[in-house]
C-alpha cells in the first residue's frame, strides 16, 4: 500500500519495472506506487498493461509543492487518470519542515517556504474541494507527514465530506506518527492505521523496534491496521524482499499469521475494492 521506485528525484533501490517484476515473482496481489513529486498513475497503467502476472498496480498522488500543494484541480485530474490514493503533504507539510529544520532535496514553493499547514484558513476552500473530489471518486485519503493534530482535524473534515476510505500513514514512525490516544481516536473515526517497516530501519536517526510496532498494533487491534513497507531507499534494498523480512520479524514478536493476513491482505483489499487501477 506504500512503496517507492525510480525514476525519482532521489536514488531508489529499484525502478518501477524491476519493482513490478519482483512483485509478480513474489506472487503479490497488489501494490500502490508512491512518489513525493509526481503522480504515479502513468507508471501503474504501463505496468498493468504490460507485465501480466498476479499483481495489480495502483497509482497515487502526493500534495506537495512539486504537484501544486493543496490543489483540487490536480486531485481531480489525478483521480480522473486512475489514482487510487491521495496523500496529503509529505515533505511539503509544515510539520515535516518543522521536524527536519531544513528543506529536502525535493522542490519547495516560495508560496509555502516553511511548508503547508492544512488548518491555515487560506487552504480551507481548496482542501474541502479536494475532499469532495476524493469522496466523489470513492478513493483513499492518506494523511502523509502532517501533525497528529492536523491528522485528527482532517479525518473529521473528510468524514463530513463523505470520504469512506482513510489511512493514517506510518503511524508508528517517530516524530511523524501518532501517539496511541490519537491512534485510538482515528480508529473511532473509521480510519485505518498504517505501520511501515521503514520506521524500523537505519535510515532514521532513531528507528523503533519491531516490538514497539507490535504493541501499537495490539493496542487498536489488527482489524484496524495495515502493514506496508514504505521502502525504496537504496540502503534498504529491494522493497519486496524488505517487506517479507518485516513480516517475518513481526511474526517473531508474536503477531499471528492470521493477523498478518488481516493487515496485508484483508484490510488492503477492503480499501482498494473497486478503486481505480489504471
Amino acid at each position: 500500500m506504500h512503496v517507492h521506485a525510480g525514476p525519482d528525484l532521489v536514488g531508489r533501490a529499484m525502478d518501477v519495472v524491476e519493482l513490478g517484476l519482483a512483485a509478480n515473482q513474489a506472487g503479490m496481489a497488489g501494490l500502490v506506487l508512491k512518489d513525493h513529486a509526481l503522480p504515479t498513475t502513468g507508471q501503474a497503467y504501463v505496468l498493468n498493461q504490460t507485465l501480466g502476472g498476479s499483481c495489480r498496480f495502483y497509482g497515487s498522488v502526493a500534495l506537495n509543492p512539486a504537484t501544486g500543494g493543496i490543489n483540487s484541480a490536480l486531485v481531480k485530474a489525478a483521480l480522473g487518470h486512475g489514482a487510487a490514493m491521495v496523500f496529503l503533504p509529505t515533505y511539503g507539510a509544515a510539520h515535516h519542515y518543522h521536524l527536519t529544520g531544513s528543506r529536502s532535496h525535493y522542490p519547495y514553493s516560495e508560496k509555502h517556504p516553511l511548508g503547508m499547514d492544512l488548518r491555515d484558513r487560506g487552504n480551507h476552500g481548496e482542501l474541502l474541494a479536494i475532499l469532495d473530489e476524493i469522496a466523489r471518486s470513492d478513493a483513499i485519503l492518506a494523511t502523509g507527514h502532517i501533525s497528529p493534530e492536523e491528522c485528527l482535524w482532517v479525518i473529521n473534515a473528510a468524514q463530513s465530506a463523505g470520504v469512506r476510505r482513510i489511512v493514517v500513514t506510518h503511524a508508528s514512525m517517530p516524530r511523524i506518527g501518532l501517539p496511541l490516544d490519537a491512534q485510538e481516536e482515528a480508529v473511532k473515526l473509521g480510519a485505518y492505521i498504517e505501520h511501515s517497516f521503514v520506521a524500523c530501519t537505519g535510515i532514521l536517526h532513531a528507528p523503533i523496534q519491531v516490538e514497539t510496532m507490535r504493541e501499537q498494533i495490539a493496542h487498536v487491534g489488527a482489524e484496524h491496521c495495515l502493514l506496508s513497507s514504505d521502502l525504496g531507499q537504496k540502503s534498504n534494498g529491494s522493497p519486496i524482499a524488505g517487506f517479507s523480512r518485516f513480516l517475518t520479524k513481526l511474526m517473531d514478536t508474536g503477531i499471528s499469521s492470521e493477523e498478518i493476513k488481516q493487515m496485508t491482505a484483508t484490510n488492503p483489499a477492503k480499501l482498494l475494492a473497486n478503486c481505480n487501477a489504471p
